[in-house]
């Protein structure tokens, strides 16, 4: 049989292996409970969901606790579980593409698609989109997503393109109105062009511009863009303030200039990449992850993904943490034990023992750390030593061996065929 202090040094070094483990699989198993909760997800789709989290977690750079927390917002979004499976990818590649957390990414983009009145299996498409505006245009996929927060229910309401409104806040970012203060503005523009006040309308009429079919439809926003900066191109400066002002209102007449006053060479570079959307954010996360700091990062995430095995392993952990709280009174004991000797030996003798080595040269040569140490020696560590050698080894060790047979009769049965090398 090993020694009580083998067996407990084995205990504790594999206690700190598994908790790593444990914990792990902890946290995805709450983060997934939560989506089930919200979503409703029961049974075979509660499964299908789990395995995928799992699978994006073993072949991308976030784990499955991070593909659970990207379910957790399609979920609040509504979607249903086969949505949620086929629109993770996408998602994901627009995270590493732009280097932003996942769960915000995820929320970013089911929030848009929800306003643009499209379908969860738009979701990659409108994750390419965002991904090629960012990387065209003085802005990041954070910024756009603030944007588009504002933006998006009345973009979606006059049935504008996400490509359009994209090429929009793209244009304005290269001007340096970005985020919220770009959707604030890009809201009131849409607003007073669709419903346009008086001042609007007077400068619509003036400018020739037609916001509508003639089915009393909207026309598309690059449409009515284009026109805009037709109309402008003759105005006097003065004029294009003035007209903009109108237009958009004092509040937002920066962004209506941004969008008329960007170069002819910015403003189809721009529109020609958002129109060639599709497969970018899954180039651009392959090609962010193409160096020896993306190898790493993938192969953390597959090393985290093996962790996950700790669910087949779950009922004997359960055993082991049961048998290890039933024990903790039996460990407790016997540091109290040792504590109570220590008292027995350094009480009766503190106070000799205190003028003897404090009235010594060392003691008054000694500095504050110097003192400490000769204290501790004198006080704590010379007596230990003594009761060690006399009886407390023993004491102690007897009480190990009382604990290390429990655990070969509770824990390690006949019928596991463990070996004491085990």
């Amino acid at each position: 049989m090993k020694s009580p202090l083998v067996a407990a040094g084995v205990t504790i070094s594999a206690g700190a292996g598994i908790a790593s483990t444990v914990k792990t699989y902890a946290e995805f198993e709450a983060a997934m409970s939560q989506v089930k909760a919200i979503s409703g997800a029961t049974g075979e789709e509660f499964t299908q969901l789990t395995e995928k989290a799992k699978q994006m977690g073993a072949t991308t750079k976030f784990t499955a606790a991070q593909s659970a927390e990207a379910f957790n917002y399609m979920a609040m979004a509504g979607w249903k579980a086969s949505d949620m499976m086929s629109g993770i990818e996408g998602i994901m590649n627009l995270a590493a593409a732009s280097g932003e957390d996942l769960g915000t990414t995820s929320d970013i983009v089911t929030d848009a698609l929800t306003a643009f009145n499209l379908k969860a299996s738009d979701s990659t498409h409108f994750a390419d989109v965002l991904a090629q505006a960012s990387a065209n245009a003085n802005t990041n996929v954070s910024k756009m997503g603030q944007t588009f927060q504002y933006v998006a229910p009345v973009a979606g309401a006059m049935g504008y393109s996400i490509e359009d409104t994209a090429l929009a806040i793209g244009l304005m970012a290269n001007a340096g109105i970005k985020g919220e203060k770009a959707g604030t503005a890009l809201r009131s523009i849409f607003t007073r062009l669709s419903d346009p006040p008086s001042d609007a309308a007077e400068a619509i009429e003036k400018l020739g511009l037609s916001i509508t079919n003639t089915d009393g439809s909207m026309r598309p926003l690059n449409d009515v863009m284009k026109d805009l900066r037709k109309s402008f191109a003759g105005l006097t400066q003065e004029q294009k303030v003035q007209m903009a002002s109108q237009l958009a209102g004092q509040e937002a007449m920066s962004g209506l200039l941004a969008l008329v006053n960007a170069s002819e060479e910015d403003y189809n570079k721009l529109a020609e990449a958002i129109g060639n959307a599709d497969g970018a954010s899954k180039k651009m996360a392959d090609t962010m992850l193409d160096n020896l700091s993306g190898k790493w990062t993938l192969f953390k995430s597959a090393l985290d993904g093996v962790k996950y095995l700790s669910e087949r392993f779950k009922p004997y952990l359960m055993d082991a943490l049961d048998w290890m709280i039933e024990k903790m009174p039996d460990i407790e004991d016997t540091l109290l034990l040792t504590m109570d000797r220590i008292d027995e030996f350094v009480g009766p003798h503190k106070r000799k023992k205190i003028s003897e080595f404090t009235g010594t040269k060392e003691w008054q040569d000694a500095d504050l750390f110097g003192k400490i140490k000769i204290g501790w020696d004198k006080l704590i560590a010379e007596p230990f030593s003594e009761w060690w050698d006399s009886s407390g080894k023993q004491k102690i060790m007897l009480k190990a061996e009382d604990i290390e047979k429990d655990l070969d009769l509770e824990y390690r049965p006949e019928s596991l065929h463990y070996s004491e090398s085990t």
